[in-house]
């Protein structure tokens, strides 16, 4: 009778050992694990400063427009270093840093739109959308995985 309790908890046991490797990191993102946030918080200032200097350097039309997307860019660069610095300090009160996430949201679209006039080369407008596909994998933890305003979004309601 002990034998088959044994075996039984041993069979339970390893079930509970492999669980981690069935485990799907896009499925119900919660912030039991800061790390990935804080990761992808330094990964965006990081990208945001490199695609602004880039940005600046390569600039070379001088009008209204061009200068315009370069204070867009300098915008976006200053909310992802104050959303890493929040993430850094509150990452595990996600309430703190919400207002946070949306204000780099909506600096990233105002960018995003005034992107175009820069008439960057093709490295900075790659990084650019690397930018942003890092922006999209907060999504999980902020929105859970899609942004219900954007009519862009295949999970928009209209």
């Amino acid at each position: 009778m002990l034998r088959k309790y044994s075996v039984g908890i041993g069979f339970i046991a390893v079930i509970l050992m492999a669980a981690p490797l069935f485990a799907n990191d896009n499925v119900d993102a919660t912030w039991d694990d800061g790390s990935r946030v804080k990761r992808l918080a330094h990964q965006i200032e990081n990208q945001a400063r490199h695609v602004h200097q880039m940005a600046e350097q390569n600039a070379h039309h001088g009008d209204w427009w061009e200068e315009r997307a370069l204070r867009d860019l300098h915008v976006l660069e200053n909310s992802a270093t104050h959303f890493h610095a929040q993430v850094e300090s509150w990452w595990s009160e996600p309430s703190h840093t919400r207002h946070d996430y949306e204000r780099l949201v909506r600096d990233y679209r105002t960018a995003r739109r005034s992107f175009r006039y820069l008439h960057a080369y093709r490295h900075i407008v790659g990084d650019f959308r690397e930018l942003g596909n890092l922006i999209e994998e907060l999504r999980s933890y902020y929105e859970g995985g899609h942004d219900p305003h954007d009519p862009h979004d295949p999970h928009h309601p209209y």
